[in-house]
């Protein structure tokens, strides 16, 4: 299933809501060319796309259906999201990543940065990229909690203020941005 949505309130619902159908997810970005969409769309061989016309159909209709949790359960080996390179050197070549590497990658990232529920980590990159799913399922498997930028990390003042005024404490970025970061801090005195 592709997904179409810019970071906001249904990315991380409509991510889930995949995942726990048993489905794939094959993120693009909003923001693409439409030929890069519709290449990646047919690569990935997508039988729906989540889009925001179909969050604000689903939002009329949405009392129609159960609150109970599907009983599905995905198995380790089964394929949880396909990742377009960035095709710079040709087309884009869709990478297949399986639920057990999700969670491998997730849990090296807890491990790795210490993360626990008194977290609070900044997801600012694309859901397009995988960075993303390290700064996301981390906060899914610890109850931490996740600041979700809509410009992710082309807001460098919307990064400093989840840092200053919203106690963020794990951030997990570009050395590009974190360039910007430390300029800006330098700039107004901060750092």
């Amino acid at each position: 299933i592709a997904i179409k949505l810019s970071p906001g309130k249904w990315l991380i619902p409509g991510l889930l809501a995949i995942l726990k159908t048993g489905a794939a997810y094959v993120p693009i970005d909003p923001a693409y060319p439409a030929d890069r969409q519709q290449f990646m769309e047919e690569d990935a061989n997508t039988c729906f796309s989540l889009n925001q016309n179909e969050i604000e159909a689903f939002d009329q209709i949405k009392e129609q259906f159960a609150k109970t949790n599907l009983a599905e359960k995905p198995e380790a080996h089964q394929l949880a999201y396909v990742l377009y390179t960035s095709g710079t050197t040709g087309k884009p070549k869709g990478v297949m990543i399986e639920h057990h590497s999700v969670l491998d990658y997730a849990q090296t990232a807890i491990n790795y940065f210490e993360i626990n529920a008194a977290d609070i980590i900044i997801q600012q990159s694309s859901p397009s990229f995988d960075t993303m799913v390290e700064e996301l399922f981390p906060c899914l498997l610890t109850g931490a909690k996740a600041l979700v930028l809509k410009h992710g990390g082309k807001d460098i003042q919307g990064i400093i203020d989840c840092v200053q005024n919203h106690g963020a404490t794990v951030l997990s970025t570009t050395p590009l941005v974190l360039n910007e970061l430390n300029q800006s801090l330098v700039n107004t005195g901060k750092l």
